[in-house]
């Protein structure tokens, strides 16, 4: 669960970036579609880490 949680930081600091550079180049229309796609991969993100903690605490009561 900690690399999805570190996963996370890295994706968003490398998104971040490169949103930033895109308002500060004026690419309007690329940094929207850069944040759209930070949006989708945090939704996925949190989605496997919700399933992964479920599968995990039904295996805990199977042992």
């Amino acid at each position: 669960m900690l690399s999805v949680i570190n996963g996370k930081v890295f994706l968003f600091s490398v998104f971040a970036v490169f949103a930033v550079f895109a308002l500060f180049v004026q690419f309007s229309e690329f940094a929207f579609y850069l944040l759209y796609l930070i949006c989708i991969t945090f939704c996925v993100l949190f989605f496997c880490e919700k399933k992964v903690r479920k599968n995990a605490f039904r295996r805990s009561f199977m042992l």
